[in-house]
């Protein structure tokens, strides 16, 4: 220590620099943040988008698997019982839509969850952030 007063100027200049460093330092954090968010979201939706799919193809192929197992049914018995072939494969569909509709409702009355919340103000402010680049 010298004894001399520390110049106020200079410590200021100091303060001012270390100030600017920390938020140079915090806008680059926040920034690869907010690009790592951007792409787990879009990995996200991508992954959704394919599942999706997924069950798309899958529910036309049980469709058409089950019209024919009940073609089947009917061509199976059609010489003897066909009236009964027939009624029991209408009633066959008719659960099968009833459970459908059943797993409608309860989906359909679900609440949506706190990352469902998250993921939409996420992708509404990325959406606003896309906008800012593109003007």
């Amino acid at each position: 220590m010298t004894g001399e007063p520390p110049d106020f100027a200079e410590a200021f200049a100091n303060l001012s620099r270390s100030v600017t460093r920390l938020a140079e330092s915090t806008s680059a954090y926040t920034r690869a943040r907010l690009g790592q968010a951007a792409d787990t979201m879009q990995s996200e939706s991508r992954r959704r988008m394919w599942l999706v799919l997924s069950a798309a193809a899958m529910l036309l192929w049980l469709t058409i698997g089950v019209v024919f197992a009940g073609v089947a049914i009917i061509a199976a018995f059609w010489d003897t019982h066909r009236v009964i072939a027939s009624c029991s494969v209408a009633a066959g569909f008719f659960v099968l839509a009833g459970v459908a509709a059943w797993v409608l409702r309860r989906k359909w009355r679900q609440r949506p969850t706190v990352f469902d919340w998250a993921a939409g103000i996420m992708s509404a402010f990325l959406a606003l952030r896309r906008q800012a680049r593109w003007k």
